[in-house]
């Protein structure tokens, strides 16, 4: 099915949210993936979002290890953009993820024999946001993955704040 850009920007950000990813990183991804969604890229997303976040990157000598490639990956794309060189992704598999959030940062990603190598390229890359082809099956996995920053709608969730309360003015 077609989208826009802006729906797979919003339904992407909200199932990073619903996955625990922090704001600034799953608003890096749906940027990226709002403009360079693929059949590949939503199958990538869609597994690292149902994965389990290991517990921090380890870097040493701009190899990193443990990275979540969503989690991590955009602050990686920052530093190599501020000069710190190079980095490689030990391990990391998930290709097209990977790229589409780096090219959207400004830095390449290739495949190497350690994992995912990033580089600054010296270019501009810039997406233009158009319509986007989303099977249904990887439409609903996310959207299941959304529905999990919703409150459930209980007298407790009201009490407590949730909703537009007794003065609902908008």
């Amino acid at each position: 099915m077609s989208r826009s850009s802006n729906e797979i920007h919003m339904i992407t950000l909200k199932a990073c949210r619903g996955a625990g990813l922090p704001l600034a990183q799953a608003q890096d991804v749906a940027k990226a993936v709002s403009c360079q969604g693929t059949a590949d890229v939503f199958a990538e997303l869609i597994e690292l979002l149902n994965a389990p976040l290991p517990s921090k990157m380890d870097v040493s000598a701009n190899v990193v290890r443990n990275a979540h490639v969503l989690r991590d990956l955009p602050g990686l794309a920052d530093a190599v953009l501020a000069g710190a060189g190079s980095f490689v992704l030990h391990g990391a598999t998930s290709v097209a993820i990977a790229k589409s959030i780096a090219g959207q940062a400004g830095v390449s990603c290739t495949e190497c024999p350690e994992g995912l190598r990033l580089e600054g390229d010296g270019s501009q890359h810039s997406a233009v946001a158009t319509r986007v082809n989303i099977s249904d099956e990887h439409w609903h996995s996310l959207e299941r993955l959304a529905a999990k920053i919703l409150v459930p709608e209980t007298e407790e969730t009201r009490l407590s704040g949730a909703g537009a309360g007794l003065n609902d003015n908008d």
